[in-house]
Parts: structure tokens; C-alpha cells; sequence
């Protein structure tokens, strides 16, 4: 088989792998706003600058993410909504691997261990792979270091792509200003070099072209629909965020899920391979790969990154290595080495068998309140809604105001920041606070936070003086306030008996941390009720089966599990 024929066999293993890595339901909370988004541009035909879709926005509306959003409207305009948010997994899925592997083959890997390191980053990072925009980032980041090594080491005279590669970075995903950072650290390297007049320094010549059009890149962040306010909006952003607690932002700290642990595994070995040659390691990526490690330690949803540029510092190690192994011990050692491949095609297995299928279509069940904006639409009643964060951007797909092409209502919240600021703040204070300051006549509620954290008015008597539970499916629930012109439908809709605080009912106990119980509502004042109640909830959404399945008594801890398997989670 020619070298050609074995990489494009390998390459086009990797990208089926990567596929099936990335082949589950879909279950990134985010992609409604941004479809939203899409559907707005298309109608008003200008980029917005303001939020039509909440009432409780303080912040200007910043479209820093116009190139996903296109790609994604239109792949859900042509495939459907299911098919085009899955395929859009797939491709992310598929081009990192593809990427990678030529990335990787570029630096002198070899088709064999190219495909080995791809996939393990895959696999380590399949758990960050979502329907959102930072994928753009992981695909471009080696795209820009291979083409900067290879103008570097002579193997290309060209570096005009970097203008178009930083113009789409800087109109897909803020974190473009990552891929500025890279760029001018590498030409830090490289002027060093010139200045103290290495070895290997590059020409005056080749120096100049570098730092011209790195320059240009560089203008090119300035050149998106913020202009120069990018940098500035991606560090208001983070200290938002750790301002508010965001759970995304928290550090890279034990206990480590399987994928964390399998990319850390990864940067252990590659760092230890290449030590041993630590006279030929290249500096540049050296220390790009000291950076992003000490970025992801401190942000921990910033691993694939440090996995990324990692993988491409330590492929030619990896490359010599085996090579060495096939003249030393012959095919046998190589084969052995070349079975590390098992982990990701074991974790596709594994993933294939708790999802019961080989590419999963669609949404994951009990992630988004289909039901209730079903239930919204279907009755349509009357007032302001307030919702919690987790049903947000799936409410402003399906509810959005008539003028962005939707039925009417506006949301209080979807979670964005800086955008949200004061509604997640309030949201801590208590139900009072929404209140006093909104008095909305519907509220929806996700199943996706727990009763004692950010959203606990289920268990406050202001909320339950005031508000009746009229729908629940597995993806959330709505309440109605009493009094507020809805009357009609609170007495034909409305349950007396079935109540919730977050996850727990009437009856439901669950086991706490130290030994006792917690039972978070009281017993049903009328137990016979109540196991009508939910059977008729049961009977309106059949995948409630958690729901009181032998009785409101019956529940226990036991049902924790019922619990996960009805929302599939």
C-alpha cells in the first residue's frame, strides 16, 4: 500500500470514529437563542445589537457568533431541527479528527500515530463536544499552528491564509482572540531567534512576511461585528462568569471525569516521551502548550485546547518512537502501541450501547421543555413569563416574539451573560424579588437545577400561595398564578395534589448524605388524589413512569434512578 493509500485509509478511519464519538442526542442547552438569532437576521436582513427575546435583559445584544450561527440555521433549514442539530455534532465531530490527523501527519508523525493521537483527543474531549460555537475554535487552532510550523521550517512560502482563517475565526467564535495570543507568541519566538541569531532563525526576508501579515491577522479581529470591542467582551465575559459562580469556569480539579482523566493521562505520556528527547523539542510549541495547560488548569472546559496543541508538540516524538520500535522489535511492538486505539473505539462501543443506537437523531429525552412549550402554544394563556435558565434558549426557539418570526412571548431569562446579569442575581434572592419586580402570570420551570440551588421558589409559600401547577412532562412543568385571568384554564388544567419542589413530589423521600432522609414536601393531604393526578400526568407524557409509579407511599430513594432514566440523563 503507498504511503498516500495508507494515510487517506487511516485519516478516513479516524473520521468515522470521531463521528461515532460524537453521535449522541443532543443535550447543549444553548442552540435556541442562536436559532432564534438566525431566523431574526433572515427577517430584518442587519445584525442585531438588542435583545427582543427577554423583557429582563440589561445588557446590549453582542453578535460574536454570526458564522455558526448561519452554518447551523441552515443545516436545521435543510435537515429539519433533530437532523440538523445532530449533523451538525457529526461534521464538529468528524473535521476535529480530520484536522488533527493532517495536522499531526504535518509534523512528521506518520499516518499510524497521527490517527492514534487524533483519536485519543477526540475521545478525551467528546464531552465538550456540543451544538455550540467553541468548536469552531478547536478546529481552526490547528489549522493556524501546523501552517505557522511549516512556513517556519520552510516547507511553505505562503501565510496570506491567515487573513480569511482569522476573519471566519473573529465572526464564529470570540475565543479568536486565543488564536491572536498563539499567533503572537509564535512571532515572539521567532524574533527572538533573529535577534540572539540561532541556528535555526529565519531570514530577514521570511521574518518580515511573518510579522506583515501576522499583523494583518491580527487587524482582522478588529474587523468583526464588535470591531475593537472583542478583547474587551471576552474578558468581561469571564469575570462575569466568575462573578456569578458559572459552573463551566471552575478549575481543572479532582475527581476528574473519564474524559478529563484520559486527556491528563495523554499529556503525562506525551510529555514524558518527548523528555527523553528534550534536545530536539521545539521550543514555540513548547511553550504554547505550557500556556494552554495552565489555561486549562485554571478553566477546565479549556482542556481539548491544551490536549490540541499538546498532541501537536509531541507527534514527532510519538513518530520517532515508533519508528524505533519497528526496527528494534518489528510489527509486534508497533501493533502493541497502535492498541491504545481500543480506548476511543471502546467508548464509542460503550456510547453505542447506553444510547441503543449507532448515530442518535434528535434531542436527548428530558433535556428541553418540549412539553411545555407545547402546552403554551396549544392553550396559549394569558400574561408574562418567567422561566428558569435552563428552559430559556429552548423557549425563545419555539416562543420567540412575532417580530423574529415566533407566536409572541418573550422570556425573562436564557442564562447569557453579560445580558442576564441582574436575572441571575434575583434569581438567588428568592421568589419575593420576581415579584415585586415582574409579577408574571406564567412561570416554567426546567428539571434540569436542583430544588436547594439557584432557582428554589418551589419550595417558597409566596410562590405557592400564588401559583398552581397546570402541566408537567419530562422536560419541565408550568404554573399559572391564580386570579390573573386564567381562570378557565386553572380549573381544567390544574392539579391540586401533584406539587413539586425541583425533582421531589408529595411522598418521594431521598436519602441524605448523612444517613437520614430529606422529604422536602409533605405527605398528600389526599393520597387518592394525588395518584390520580399523576396518572393522568403519566397518561399526558408516557415517559413520566418515575412519577408515583406504585403509589405516592411507594417513593424512595430507589426512585432516583427511575428519575434518571425518565429524563435521560
Amino acid at each position: 500500500m503507498t504511503p498516500r493509500a495508507r494515510s487517506a485509509l487511516a485519516g478516513a478511519f479516524v473520521a468515522l470514529v470521531s463521528l461515532l464519538l460524537c453521535s449522541q442526542p443532543v443535550w447543549s442547552l444553548d442552540w435556541g437563542w442562536h436559532l432564534a438569532t438566525v431566523e431574526r437576521l433572515l427577517a430584518e436582513g442587519r445584525i442585531p445589537t438588542d435583545d427582543i427575546f427577554s423583557y429582563a435583559s440589561n445588557h446590549p445584544y453582542e453578535p460574536v457568533h454570526l458564522l455558526f450561527q448561519l452554518l447551523l440555521g441552515g443545516l436545521v433549514r435543510a435537515l429539519g431541527l433533530e437532523l440538523g442539530l445532530s449533523s451538525f455534532r457529526w461534521l464538529a465531530g468528524a473535521a476535529l479528527g480530520v484536522v488533527l490527523h493532517a495536522s499531526l501527519r504535518r509534523r512528521g508523525a506518520g499516518a499510524g500515530p497521527s490517527a492514534l493521537l487524533a483519536l485519543l483527543v477526540v475521545a478525551a474531549s467528546e464531552h465538550r463536544v456540543m451544538v455550540r460555537p467553541h468548536l469552531f475554535t478547536w478546529i481552526f487552532l490547528p489549522l493556524l499552528l501546523s501552517g505557522l510550523l511549516a512556513y517556519r521550517d520552510g516547507r511553505t512560502d505562503r501565510l496570506a491564509w491567515l487573513v480569511p482563517l482569522f476573519l471566519a475565526w473573529t465572526y464564529a467564535h470570540p475565543a479568536a482572540v486565543y488564536g491572536g495570543l498563539a499567533l503572537l507568541g509564535f512571532v515572539g519566538v521567532e524574533l527572538a531567534r533573529w535577534l540572539l541569531a540561532s541556528p535555526r532563525a529565519p531570514s530577514g526576508r521570511r521574518l518580515r512576511r511573518l510579522v506583515g501579515w501576522g499583523l494583518a491577522a491580527l487587524l482582522c479581529l478588529n474587523a468583526g461585528p464588535l470591531g475593537p470591542g472583542l478583547v474587551p467582551y471576552l474578558l468581561n465575559h469571564a469575570r462575569l462568569q466568575r462573578e456569578l459562580h458559572n459552573q463551566e469556569l471552575h478549575a481543572l480539579l479532582p475527581p476528574y471525569s473519564p474524559g478529563q482523566a484520559l486527556g491528563l493521562a495523554l499529556l503525562a505520556g506525551g510529555l514524558a516521551l518527548a523528555l527523553r528527547r528534550w534536545r530536539r523539542l521545539d521550543l514555540t510549541l513548547s511553550l504554547g502548550s505550557l500556556s494552554f495547560l495552565g489555561l486549562a488548569l485554571a478553566v477546565a472546559r479549556e482542556l481539548p485546547l491544551a490536549l490540541i496543541v499538546g498532541a501537536l508538540t509531541v507527534a514527532p516524538h510519538v513518530g520517532a518512537a515508533t519508528r524505533a520500535l519497528r526496527r528494534r522489535a518489528g510489527g509486534g511492538a508497533v501493533l502493541a502501541l497502535g492498541s491504545l486505539a481500543i480506548l476511543p473505539v471502546l467508548q464509542t462501543a460503550w456510547r453505542l450501547e447506553r444510547d441503543r443506537g449507532l448515530l442518535r437523531v434528535g434531542l436527548r429525552p428530558g433535556r428541553y421543555p418540549v412539553g411545555a412549550a407545547d402546552w403554551i402554544e396549544r392553550h396559549r394563556p394569558r400574561g408574562r413569563i418567567y422561566n428558569t435558565s435552563g428552559a430559556g434558549s429552548y423557549l425563545v426557539y419555539r416562543l420567540a416574539p412575532r417580530r423574529a418570526g415566533g407566536p409572541g412571548w418573550q422570556v425573562h431569562t436564557d442564562g447569557r451573560m453579560p445580558m442576564f446579569r441582574e436575572a441571575l442575581r434575583e434569581a438567588r434572592e428568592g421568589f419575593a424579588l420576581v415579584e415585586r419586580r415582574w409579577r408574571p402570570e406564567i412561570v416554567v420551570v426546567d428539571f434540569l437545577h436542583g430544588p436547594f440551588e439557584a432557582h428554589r421558589f418551589e419550595a417558597e409559600p409566596t410562590f405557592r400561595e400564588h401559583y398552581r401547577l397546570v402541566h408537567v412532562s419530562a422536560g419541565g412543568k408550568v404554573y399559572l398564578r391564580l386570579g390573573a385571568g386564567n381562570d378557565a384554564l386553572l380549573a381544567r388544567e390544574g392539579y391540586e395534589e401533584l406539587r413539586f419542589v425541583g425533582t421531589f413530589w408529595p411522598g418521594r423521600r431521598e436519602r441524605a448524605p448523612d444517613g437520614g432522609w430529606i422529604q422536602p414536601l409533605p405527605p398528600p393531604r389526599n393520597p387518592a388524589r394525588l395518584a390520580a393526578e399523576a396518572a393522568r400526568a403519566r397518561r399526558l407524557d408516557p415517559s413520566l413512569g418515575w412519577l408515583c409509579p406504585r403509589g405516592p407511599q411507594a417513593a424512595s430513594a430507589g426512585d432516583q434512578g427511575l428519575l434518571r432514566r425518565g429524563f435521560g440523563q
